[in-house]
């Protein structure tokens, strides 16, 4: 079969053929129209899923950021909850107090009370200027 028909066509010779050629026509170019729409809903659904695919791909990666920080932060508890518990314990809190000079009192050792000498006249003095 070659590119050129072998024999000439030929007119219709009737109401029947004009409107069987006619239909055959329309439904060539419907299936056409109807394919063409297919084509593009499909292309747009395609692209439907790929958006819906960056952004589900967008939350997995900000939970796992926040999983990462959640690990973080539990390890970061765990070590103040250790360190918080080693500075109430007494023997680092007296091992400390001694790196620092200071030791513990005992009847021994009492202080002796401070006096503070006051001169109870100047501040009477003082007092007694204001209200006169």
């Amino acid at each position: 079969m070659g590119i050129y028909p072998t024999q000439p066509r030929t007119a219709p010779r009737t109401v029947g053929e004009i409107s069987g050629r006619l239909w055959a026509r329309i439904v060539n170019q419907r299936t056409a129209l109807v394919a063409l729409e297919c084509a593009i809903l499909i292309g747009l659904l395609a692209l439907l899923y790929l958006s819906q695919i960056g952004a589900v791909t967008s939350a997995n990666a900000s939970l796992q950021r926040a999983q990462m920080q959640q690990t973080t932060l539990g390890r970061q508890n765990a070590q103040a909850h250790a360190q918080l518990a080693a500075t109430r314990n007494p023997a680092w809190i007296d091992r400390q107090a001694r790196a620092l000079g200071l030791a513990p009192v005992t009847t021994d050792t009492l202080p002796r009370p401070i006096v503070i000498p006051i001169n109870i006249r100047s501040l009477a003095g003082q007092s007694g200027q204001g209200a006169r």
